[in-house]
């Protein structure tokens, strides 16, 4: 739609030079658009969009009268079309529909709606297939109808029954004497056309224009008249009920415009074809010359965009223009043929991509060229008629066949063209890609895109076309109509792009995702490889044996069809011609080998033996050498016929059929036998008349050249037998090898030859005694025989008697026999590994080729009944009971031969209507990663702000400022500067963002989007200021709240400029600024190394009274010049800056201690914790040893912190130190103190004393799984890898921690340091180990095994590891792998040193979020850390957090000193809410939250870690309540529920001692997945109850509930209930089922809450909540 309309709105500026053009045009346009209700008001509202979009895209050049006359266009266009549509409106609606009914036609609706049905119902096999059938039958005799018959001679006049328009104005015109008019037949024929197309006036004036080139042809009378008579009378004939005056009206009318234009070209085209043809024949090659290169010379100068589409040679573009003056000459002889050709010729054009706004130009081009030589003035005309008919049907052509799939094709865009495809109707979708039709021809647009090398939408289009869809009723696979529009599709590929040929093969499998028994269901739908479209034997196979391709061969399901056929009937075939050869040669034994050899005396043969011999040899003389010269002679004359001759070395002819060996073969056992006949003994005797009866003894000379050749022959028959090894692949691949290698051995025969004869010549020449070696003959045979090992021992002592004889023979046997026998072996060995992968594939190429020779000899009759064995019409099942699409054989296979866990069918709900497209596809829209719109909305406004006038204002901020400060008043200057301001605003915000604006002018999603972009610091200068511009056309700065949080978001973002500016317009506007504007602006100075402007806004601001004021939780450090306001999460988080200046910490420690907030244990801990990050360890020492002094409590939590900030600075000793003192104070460690400590020492390669201090844990019992990780991980990067196999096999005994397992990440751990250590069997066995144990090696654990054996030098190895990862679809790609796990292994932001490889199995997602904060988030920002979970949870993968409406419930819930914890931390997303929200209350409480997995906190760590609040939010792992039962949870002011709801009411009781008298339950999660027996608790309990009804996040089809709950007093508190409602036991059960289901497959969460909610509002209603 957007093409099309783009379209019509070029035409309509091309032709504005051209009044009658543009009139044409535009009534075109306005008939195509009599469908819709054209109105004023929306003319109004549509030209002020088009003017919109010019002023937004061309700016400045858009100036005043460009603006006047674009809206005098439109209204000019609007007013025709409103004028059209009250005009002939109804006409048009009355030419259609009695049209229709004269021709027999459906309603025009009805119609498409059934043609889009029965293509749909081809496409997707139907569960009523006969009533689909039908339909298509239907349509097709619908088609039929409305095709008008073609007559040929004289106008019959036996016209009988008359049924549609043409019969009767035959059967009119016979009756009314016009029976001999001719040209009304002519006329005819084009007006179906013509009538079809009176709402395009543009393409009706085409149709006459052609029409009157065919009547120009007729040599008699032409009366217009008389049609317009017979066609009037036809159709009041065949609409009588309907036809009244208004049909008379406007089929007069419609005959009236046919008329007058028919008129205006009558006479002319013979003239101007006489005069165009004598022009042309009058051109010299010079004149010829100088066409060629004006044409495109004018042509660039008109369009020289032109030169960009014209790349070909100067040849080539001379033949195009001979081609177009050719084109201008056939229009006037054969119209009819040349519209054909050049629709053929457009639809070629739309696969270039040629825009048509370049046809005007060329015609232009073209014409003035022509005159440029003078010709007549009527050879101008002609050419210019012509020309510009030949570019009209050009253009309507392309502009018909240009779909958005062609224009995707062009840009070889995989997802331009998925996103063309996915409009279209299900039941024309595999159509649109096979198929664009264009009057009578047609092209593909698949096709199309493999000859223009367009690979990549091929490939696309082809995995669409054979994707399996489905809805409710259909199925839809686009197999068959893929192979019914191009059943060459194999043979197209295997020529053109062999690469999509696997494409097209994986296309045509499903496997089932289910296993039963160890085997999985496989429909293999090779129906069309197998038979053609009329049921005869399909080439596929053929085709696919021409490429000569081993690894097509192989492919599954070639390997099946093709197997199917030599079993069924090639096998039996094969078999059955080769035993007349098998009895060949066994009749031939016997007459050579068997029944000579009975006897050792040949003349005590008997006459029986004798005539058996001889009747033996009768029968291969005759029968078998007849049957051998026969063949031959046929394949030489067939040859020499067809002219298949093949020249040896480019010079000896000789025949095609001889390049095989097996011809060969035949031909010379053919002459081997012809030979035999005529020197038989047996003939020779019987001529002699000597000796018995066929004996065989009577000469010497005939016998010993019968016997040789006869060996000849006996061998020459053995070795054709060979292809009987065909039966069995493993022997046919073993014979190709020997064959393939035979190449080495003469290699190795031809050396050894040369070097016998150059060691025979050169001992020859010396004097010696020695009779071996008496000559080059001797020489060379005693040579032969010492590299045979057959030279007698004995000689030997005669050549030691010969030195010079001695070492030339020893040089020999040394160069031969050690040299070039061992190189024999290696080239062997090196040849049979190249060729050994291939021959399997290349023994299936013979085989096939054996299968096409032999079922070419198949009758029909055979081949038929064969077809029905395979039962190709039957539908197959996918899984039981669910019957899919026939077309296909079903077998089963092992379930791990192909592991999928993928359903290869994509089933869809809604709509099952055939003209609706299919919904957005989750595969695609995953794959895909999806823009952000913040984003988007800045590129948007960044482009328009690039395309202002004048000069940047940031260039002249300090001026402005400082007329700002000192001017506080004006009068018409200020108002003109506002206006000047605002029209620049308008000028750069574009129109979306208007709309945007102006939708959420009450301070809604908008200014918090344009605020957001002032507060990022990544951003530039121009898209702040747009931005800026966004929140004034919104009407967000018209106040003193307004500007201030402007000024504040600029200033975080560090754009002073901006700061100042809006701070300038602020008291332009007679606004006065408030304390915190005063201060964002001065900081906004400061960080912009502005000193001066930042005194002179302190001045204004002391002046005013506004010096800003401790804000509570902040401080101010009075001396500082700049006044800045620091929070303590700012100052504490300088600490974490590695490369901070000591005067930098120094003043944070004075602000945080003047600042009151070093006056408890968090702070400090907060602060402890970013010395840790920050690896100053001095600083942590200072400061854990100040707060005794201070009076503030130390805990273990603070020397925890302290011990690791000491190791990870590398100083181990003193966090070993820090350890031995805690007993002096009182300070018990914990399982963490022993941690940090075992993690201090494994950083420092200490690995013995991390293993003690993980001893000691596991005696204290405190120890658990991240201790172990944090142990083995010690070993493994101190190189202590015996230790880390140690550890392995402890792992999950009685002397490991419980929760510890041989699971994947103890396993990546030991491969890494086996690795390390470059022991790659240790390797080789752990993954054997891995796969006993059922342990899933991940791509980092394959990566480790792989790079050790390369270490190893044990390639072997290495590859199947890396054929295992391409076989599980991972990344292979071995560097990159260890890379990210290396860089990942020891987290910053992240305690414990972890492989992310063994993160990512179990956490695959979290830790895609985290690398996506990583790249996209700022460091320390919390805000923008939430943010861009936000994002991720929109546009890569949901996640379960509590967003949107949950999160300003939580916030709004929360306290200033509440000490919060939260069962369930996944990400860190609540707890950094919770600790964000915390801050702006005052920066006191604390977040301590829990997580039972080990991998989802370890990610929870590095995501709070990057994001700053560290020192705010503890992680714990583990379970909830072993936390609670601990006791170091502390006193709870408000609980978090967040885990599995149906514990929730078990962990909320474990948690009650330590709940405050106000504390409150904050629950989640409640309806979604569902808590049922935790609202049973809470109610029997006598908690005070809050339902909040909410979404879910980002998921508006789910709702859930928020409780809010405050406990009763201690005293009232009971015991856990014993009994609980059935109903509900019953929900919770479910609520784990599918919640452990939906970890593994799709559940639907709407159909299980829709079960839910009626016990849960049952519930809630009887409560009274």
């Amino acid at each position: 739609m957007a093409m099309r309309f783009m379209n019509g709105l070029s035409s309509i500026m091309n032709a504005l030079g051209s009044p009658s053009a543009l009139k044409i045009i535009v009534e075109t346009l306005g008939f195509q658009h009599l469908d819709l209700d054209v109105t004023v008001p929306r003319v109004a509202i549509f030209r002020d969009a088009i003017v919109d979009l010019f002023d937004m895209e061309l700016g400045p050049r858009f100036n005043s009268k460009a603006r006047a006359g674009l809206s005098a266009i439109m209204n000019y266009v609007g007013g025709a079309f409103i004028y059209i549509r009250r005009e002939y409106a109804g006409r048009i609606r009355i030419i259609n529909s009695s049209w229709r009914t004269a021709n027999n036609k459906a309603d025009d609706e009805g119609f498409k709606e059934e043609e889009v049905k029965a293509e749909g119902q081809e496409e997707g096999q139907q569960h009523s297939q006969p009533e689909a059938r039908q339909t298509g039958e239907d349509i097709h005799k619908a088609k039929s109808v409305e095709k008008p018959r073609e007559t040929s001679g004289k106008i019959s006049t036996q016209v009988q029954v008359p049924r549609t328009f043409s019969e009767m104005f035959l059967f009119n015109a016979a009756v009314m004497g016009f029976g001999n008019s001719m040209w009304m037949h002519l006329v005819l024929e084009q007006f179906d056309n013509m009538v079809t197309n009176v709402a395009n006036s543009y393409r009706l004036q085409e149709e006459c224009d052609v029409l009157s080139l065919v009547l120009a042809q007729y040599e008699g009378e032409i009366i217009l008249v008389e049609f317009k008579a017979v066609m009037l009378a036809s159709l009041r004939s065949l609409v009588p009920k309907d036809w009244d005056s208004a049909h008379e009206v406007a089929w007069n009318w419609f005959w009236e415009n046919v008329e007058r234009m028919l008129r205006s070209q009558m006479g002319k085209p013979a003239a101007q074809q006489k005069a165009l043809e004598h022009m042309i024949m009058c051109l010299t090659e010079d004149n010829l010359i100088y066409l060629r290169r004006e044409i495109y010379k004018r042509f660039f100068t008109l369009a020289p965009a032109g030169q960009d589409h014209f790349k070909q040679s100067t040849t080539r573009l001379y033949w195009i223009a001979d081609k177009v003056m050719e084109m201008t000459t056939e229009m006037y002889r054969v119209p009819k043929k040349l519209v054909e050709d050049i629709s053929a010729l457009g639809l070629r054009h739309v696969g270039y991509g040629i825009p048509t706004e370049f046809f005007a130009p060329f015609v232009s081009a073209a014409v003035d060229a022509v005159k440029s030589i003078d010709p007549e003035e009527l050879a101008q005309e002609a050419f210019r008629w012509s020309l510009t008919l030949v570019s009209k049907i050009l253009v309507r052509t392309i502009l018909e066949g240009s779909t958005i799939v062609m224009k995707a094709i062009n840009t070889n865009d995989a997802k331009q063209l998925k996103k063309a495809i996915s409009v279209s109707p299900r039941g024309k979708r595999a159509s649109e890609l096979l198929n664009i039709t264009v009057g009578t021809q047609s092209i593909s647009p698949l096709y199309w895109a493999i000859e223009s090398g367009s690979l990549n939408t091929a490939k696309a289009m082809l995995e669409d076309l054979l994707v399996i869809r489905a809805d409710r009723d259909n199925y839809y696979y686009g197999c068959d109509q893929l192979f019914l529009r191009h059943p060459e599709i194999i043979h197209k590929l295997n020529s053109d792009a062999p690469n999509l040929l696997p494409t097209l093969l994986d296309g045509l499998i499903w496997r089932s995702r289910l296993i039963y028994n160890g085997q999985r269901r496989v429909n293999y739908y090779v129906k069309h490889l197998v038979q053609d479209s009329e049921g005869y034997f399909n080439s596929a196979l053929g085709w696919i044996v021409e490429g000569q391709d081993p690894k097509i061969i192989c492919h599954d399901v070639v390997v099946l069809f093709s197997d199917m056929l030599w079993s069924g009937l090639a096998g039996h075939s094969f078999l059955l011609g080769r035993c007349y050869f098998l009895f060949s040669l066994a009749v031939f034994i016997t007459g050579q080998s068997v029944l000579p050899q009975l006897h050792q005396d040949p003349a005590s043969q008997s006459d029986a033996e004798r005539i058996g011999i001889f009747a033996c040899r009768i029968f291969i003389y005759v029968f078998s050498m007849g049957q051998l010269l026969i063949s031959q002679v046929r394949c030489l004359i067939g040859d020499c016929r067809e002219g298949n001759i093949v020249r040896l070395f480019g010079c000896l002819p000789f025949p095609q059929y001889l390049t095989s060996m097996m011809q060969v073969g035949n031909l010379a056992l053919m002459l081997c036998l012809l030979i035999l006949c005529t020197q038989d003994p047996i003939f020779h005797c019987m001529g002699k008349g000597e000796g018995p009866l066929f004996t065989q003894h009577c000469g010497q000379e005939q016998s010993e050249v019968y016997a040789t050749v006869s060996m000849a022959a006996m061998l020459l028959y053995w070795a054709l037998l060979l292809d009987l090894t065909i039966f069995s692949m493993q022997i046919s691949a073993f014979t190709l090898v020997c064959g393939r290698v035979l190449s080495e051995l003469g290699l190795f025969v031809g050396s050894l030859i040369f070097l016998i004869i150059t060691f025979s010549s050169s001992i020859s020449a010396l004097n010696h005694t020695c009779s071996d070696f008496t000559n080059i003959p001797v020489g060379a045979l005693s040579l032969m025989e010492i590299s045979l090992g057959m030279f007698p021992s004995e000689h030997f002592d005669e050549i030691q008697q010969e030195v010079a004889v001695l070492l030339t023979v020893s040089l020999f046997i040394i160069v031969v026999i050690i040299f070039l026998l061992n190189l024999l072996v290696a080239q062997l060995n090196g040849a049979y590994g190249a060729v050994y992968d291939d021959m399997v594939g290349y023994a299936r190429l013979t085989r096939g080729s054996i299968i096409v020779t032999a079922l070419e000899g198949i009758s029909t009759k055979r081949w038929h009944k064969y077809l029905e064995t395979l039962r190709f019409e039957e539908r197959l099942e996918f899984n039981e009971g669910d019957v899919g699409l026939a077309g296909g054989i079903q077998v089963t296979e092992p379930a791990n031969e192909h592991p999928t866990t993928v359903e290869n069918i994509r089933r869809f709900g809604g709509s099952t209507s055939p003209a609706m497209p299919w919904p957005a596809d989750d595969h695609e829209k995953h794959g895909d990663e999806a823009e952000d719109k913040l984003d988007r909305l800045e590129k948007i406004i960044l482009r328009a702000t690039k395309k202002m006038s004048g000069k940047k204002r940031g260039t002249n901020q300090g001026s402005s400022m400082a007329s700002g400060v000192s001017q506080q008043s004006g009068g018409s200057s200020q108002a003109s500067s506002r206006l000047r301001r605002h029209r620049v605003a308008l000028a750069a915000v574009t129109p979306a963002l208007l709309a945007l604006a102006r939708k959420s002018s009450s301070g809604g999603a908008a200014q918090a989007d344009f605020l957001k972009v002032l507060r990022r610091k990544r951003a530039s200068l121009e898209e702040a200021e747009a931005a800026a511009s966004g929140l004034r056309v919104a009407g967000h700065l018209s106040g003193v709240r307004g500007y201030s949080s402007a000024i504040v978001a600029s200033s975080k973002g560090r754009k002073w400029q901006l700061a100042l500016q809006l701070f300038d317009e602020m008291l332009e506007c007679g606004l006065r600024p408030t304390a915190s504007a005063f201060a964002a602006c001065e900081a906004a100075c400061d960080e912009g190394g502005q000193p001066a402007l930042a005194a002179r806004v302190r001045e204004s601001a002391g002046a005013d009274g506004l010096r800003p004021k401790v804000a509570p939780g902040k401080v101010a450090l009075q001396e500082a010049s700049s006044g800045v306001l620091y929070s303590k999460g700012a100052l504490c988080t300088r600490f974490r800056q590695k490369d901070a200046a000591p005067e930098r910490l120094t003043e944070a420690a004075e602000l945080l201690r003047s600042g009151g907030h070093f006056e408890e244990t968090l702070s400090y801990t907060t602060a402890l914790r970013n010395c840790e990050h920050g690896h100053h360890w001095e600083w942590a020492l200072s400061l854990l040893d100040e707060m005794p002094a201070r009076k503030v409590e130390q805990d273990v939590v603070t020397y925890n912190v302290a011990i690791a900030a000491c190791g990870r600075a590398q100083q181990w000793e003193r966090s070993l130190l820090l350890l031995e003192g805690m007993p002096r104070v009182s300070i018990d460690p914990d399982f963490e103190t022993y941690q940090a400590a075992s993690l201090a020492c494994s950083r420092n390669n200490e690995w013995e004393k991390a293993l003690s201090f993980l001893a000691i844990a596991q005696s204290l019992k405190v120890a658990n799984a991240e201790s172990w990780h944090i142990g083995m991980m010690a070993c493994a990067s101190a190189g202590a890898w015996e230790a880390t196999l140690e550890m392995l096999d402890c792992a999950g005994s009685d002397g490991s921690p419980k929760d510890v397992s041989r699971d994947l990440m103890c396993y990546g751990v030991a491969l890494y340091a086996c690795m390390e250590a470059g022991r790659w069997p240790l390797c080789l066995s752990l993954l054997e180990r891995m796969r006993r144990e059922e342990v899933e090696a991940d791509q980092v654990a394959l990566a480790c095994a792989t790079q050790a054996c390369r270490d190893g030098r044990n390639a072997d190895a290495a590859d199947d590891i890396v054929s295992e990862m391409r076989l599980k679809k991972m990344n292979f790609n071995i560097a990159e792998v260890l890379n990210e796990a290396t860089v990942a292994v020891d987290f910053p932001e992240v305690r414990s040193p972890v492989p992310i490889g063994a993160l990512r199995p179990m956490a695959q997602k979290e830790v895609s979020l985290y690398k996506w904060i990583r790249q996209r988030a700022t460091p320390g920002d919390v805000s923008s850390v939430i943010q861009v979970i936000e994002e991720f949870a929109e546009e890569r993968s949901w996640l379960k957090i509590q967003g949107e409406q949950k999160k300003e419930l939580l916030e709004a819930s929360l306290r200033p000193e509440d000490r919060i914890v939260e069962f369930g931390c996944y990400v860190g997303y609540s707890s950094m809410v919770m600790a964000k929200k915390l801050r702006e209350l005052g920066g006191h409480g604390s977040v301590t939250t829990c997580e039972v997995d080990a991998a989802n906190a370890y990610v929870a760590r590095g995501v709070l870690q990057f994001a700053g609040v560290e020192g705010e939010v503890q992680v714990r792992v583990g379970c909830a309540c072993d936390w609670v039962a601990t006791g170091q949870l502390g006193t709870i002011d408000f609980l978090l529920l967040d885990h599995r709801g149906t514990i929730y009411h078990e962990d909320l009781h474990a948690a009650e001692p330590s709940l405050s008298e106000d504390a409150v339950v904050f629950a989640d999660n409640v309806l979604y997945p569902g808590a049922p027996l935790f609202l049973h608790y809470i109610d029997v309990q006598g908690y005070e109850i809050e339902i909040h009804e909410l979404k879910e996040f980002k998921r508006p089809d789910l709702d859930d509930w928020v409780v809010k709950c405050r406990p009763p007093p201690a005293a009232e508190r009971k015991e856990m209930p014993e009994s609980t409602p059935a109903e509900f036991r019953r929900l919770s059960a479910e609520v784990d089922a599918i919640s452990w289901r939906s970890q593994e497959q799709k559940v639907d969460w709407v159909a299980f809450q829709e079960r839910l909610k009626p016990v849960f509002y049952a519930w809630k209603e009887e409560k009274g909540l």
